[in-house]
């Protein structure tokens, strides 16, 4: 039977991975559940094997090194795939591709942005060593998503903050939160015994950069990894030759277990053996009203968690009871807090109890899931 084009959704992205947590197994897999034809404009391998029923258009970068010219390339090859059929609903998950959006209003589609960061606020902290570069990115950004105003139906935020930015008419909050069915019986019941028969495993899983800690976090390494039986383990990519190269000629590499980039069953396989989560994102105006998706992982694989001191994080981490908060940018702090869990077992697993609890209780995005489905059958319908 001939599927109706009112039931075929695009996203489209480029600087995310193919499998991102948020884009592919929360939105497109939920939005596969609610019935909808779903399709992804965006890089990756050229023999994807099981796309769980995602239609993939791929993209393929260009070879020339003017950024303009790269990114007048990408937004052709991108246009071009979306006039080979009709599509309902696009739905943008970078500010780069809102400079050409309108040009689909002319095939009577709707627009939603999904914001998940502050693009304009990160670029002032990714570029804080090169000012013009910040400035330049910041005023693009904010440009652009001001502009967007006249032509996108709806914008979906991950967090409060971000939301502020957008018409509130048009603007709704989905928040990052970790898909409960991901974390089923291996993560809850967890008895004392079988957390303290969990290897000692102190993890740091995602982007590895400065930005988000990891020169802070090897330095702690270093101060306790002589007195603590601990393993500090890495899954993730380096975010640039720079970081790889501090890192890896760092005096505590060595003792380092470094994964890469994990298959997803491999990460969860991770959360159910380490006993404890770093999640230390350096102080910027992009991090402190951030909610990560790592955070509500960490909670609902029952891992306690190490984490910056940001306010908003604080005010879940702090008054649930389920991790300890530290200043970022002190790694003697950091190195005590480490200490701390894995020399006081029963506080640990107290930690980790509650995480799982209001995980299930607050943070699920089954929760989310149903808002959703809402936006897009306003949309479709409207």
């Amino acid at each position: 039977m001939k599927r109706s084009s009112k039931n075929i959704t695009t996203h489209i992205s480029y600087f995310h991975d193919f499998f991102d947590i948020r884009i592919f197994h929360k939105e497109l897999m939920s939005l596969k559940k609610l019935g909808y034809e779903v399709h992804h404009i965006t890089r990756g391998p050229d023999n994807i094997k099981d796309t769980k029923g995602v239609v993939y258009h791929q993209i393929k970068e260009s070879n020339t090194q003017n950024p303009i010219l790269k990114l007048l390339n990408l937004i052709y090859k991108v246009l071009k795939i979306t006039f080979t059929y009709k599509s309902p609903i696009y739905h943008i998950h970078e500010p780069q591709f809102l400079i050409f959006a309108w040009i689909l209003k002319f095939k009577k589609s709707k627009i939603i942005y999904d914001v998940h960061e502050d693009f304009s606020a990160q670029a002032l902290s990714l570029y804080k060593n090169n000012w013009v570069k910040a400035w330049f990115f910041y005023i693009l950004w904010r440009v652009i998503e001001n502009l967007s105003k006249l032509y996108v139906d709806h914008y979906i935020c991950a967090t409060e903050t971000i939301a502020k930015k957008f018409p509130k008419k048009y603007t709704s909050i989905i928040y990052n939160y970790a898909l409960l069915k991901e974390y089923g019986s291996d993560f809850e019941n967890i008895s004392f015994q079988q957390y303290l028969r969990k290897e000692n495993i102190l993890l740091f899983c995602g982007g590895i950069s400065k930005f988000r800690g990891i020169d802070k976090i090897l330095s702690a390494y270093l101060q306790v990894s002589d007195r603590l039986p601990i393993k500090l383990v890495l899954a993730g990519s380096f975010m640039n030759k720079g970081t790889y190269n501090f890192c890896t000629t760092h005096p505590v590499w060595e003792q380092v277990e470094y994964l890469g980039v994990l298959p997803r069953h491999e990460t969860l396989e991770l959360f159910n053996r380490a006993k404890v989560g770093l999640l230390l994102f350096q102080p910027g105006a992009n991090h402190n009203d951030a909610l990560p998706n790592k955070l509500f992982e960490y909670m609902a694989a029952g891992l306690p968690i190490i984490a910056s001191n940001f306010t908003a994080w604080e005010a879940i981490i702090e008054k649930k009871q389920c991790g300890i908060t530290v200043n970022p940018t002190d790694t003697y702090s950091i190195a005590e807090a480490i200490n701390k869990l894995f020399t006081s077992p029963e506080l640990a697993y107290k930690f980790a109890r509650n995480g799982r609890k209001i995980f299930e209780q607050y943070y699920t995005w089954e929760s989310q899931e149903p808002l959703l489905e809402s936006i897009y059958e306003f949309e479709i319908n409207k």
